[in-house]
This record gives structure tokens, sequence and C-alpha cells, in this order.
């Protein structure tokens, strides 16, 4: 039953996305189902932009339908693939056999121990490397500090070069109007 429901599903899939790409992207079909605009079309003037958007409307909810009901049924399922696997008797070793059990067991304790050295050397390594972020991000704060003090300094030093400038422009603007005054009644005078 699933089976079914997922092959079905992957094919409204399919359908879905097709029926979308056929969508002209302002809402129209492409030419030649009717979206150019012209009457000798297949479905007419407007009639494919209408069919296509309930089509694409209707795909799109039996498309959700099936997800639901692929969810439910997936869910529901409480047996595994391994419960339908044949299970297989060990037979009694024949005497004066090698028995290999013992070497595997301790191959296997071997196997775990260095799947635990493993995990360990990368919980440390992760552990360095959260450190190192720390500290590159404490040295990257520390910079853009002493930066936003030498930018601080440099708008202050700027600040008063202009200040002392306006200053000596107003001073010789005195200067030049009080001697153009001068002139002025000289010129008047005379």
């Amino acid at each position: 039953m699933i089976t079914y429901i997922a092959i079905a599903h992957v094919i409204i899939a399919i359908i879905l996305i097709t029926l979308i790409l056929l969508q002209d992207a302002k809402g129209g079909a492409m030419g030649i189902l009717g979206g150019g605009g012209s009457s000798n079309t297949i479905f007419g003037s407007t009639g494919a932009a209408n069919f296509l958007v309930k089509a694409t409307r209707t795909i799109a909810i039996l498309f959700a339908v099936t997800c639901f009901v692929l969810a439910y049924k997936t869910s529901q399922r409480n047996d595994s693939v391994f419960d339908k696997a044949p299970v297989t008797k060990s037979q009694p070793a024949a005497p004066g056999a090698k028995t290999v059990g013992a070497g595997a067991a301790a191959a296997g304790n071997t196997v775990s121990d260095k799947a635990k050295d493993m995990a360990n050397d990368a919980k440390t390594a992760a552990g360095d490397l959260a450190n190192k972020a720390k500290d590159t991000a404490a040295n990257a704060k520390a910079a853009a500090s002493d930066l936003a003090a030498d930018a601080k300094k440099a708008a202050g030093s700027v600040t008063e070069k202009a200040k002392d400038a306006t200053g000596s422009a107003i001073d010789k603007a005195k200067q030049t109007t009080e001697k153009a005054a001068e002139d002025a009644k000289k010129a008047v005078t005379q």
C-alpha cells in the first residue's frame, strides 16, 4: 500500500513541476498553450491560464494529501526490515575446531576502544577550536576598540584644525573688510 502511494506521490510531484514550469511568470501560460495572446492557440486567448492554474491547484492539493498519507502510514509502522529477515541459528563447533569467538570479541573491544579514543580526540579538537575562536574574537574586539579610539582622536584633530582654519578665515575676512572700509573712507574723503 505504501509503495503504491509513494509511486503516486512521485508521479504527482513530476506533474506538479511540469504544470508550474508551463505557466508564465506573469500568470499566463506558455505561448503555444494560450499565453501568447492570440486566439489560434490550443486553449484560446485566456483559456490556458485558467486551465493551468486550476490544474496546478488540484495537483498541489493531491500532492499535499499524499504527503500526509505517507507520513501517517510510515509513522504507524512498528516493524523493521530486520523483523522479516530469516533467522539463522549457529551450529555448535565441531570437536577439535578452532574457535574465533574470543578473538572476535577482543577485536570488537579494540574497535570500540578506538572509536572512543577518536571521539575523545574529536571533543578535544573541538574544544581547542572553540578556545581559538574565543581568543580570535577577543583579539578582533580589542583591535576594533583600538581602531575606534584612533578614529576618535583623528576626528578630534580634524575638528580642531577645522576650527583653527575657520577662525583664521574669519580673522582674514575681518581684516579685509576693515581694509576695504578704510579704503572706502579714503576714497570718499578725497
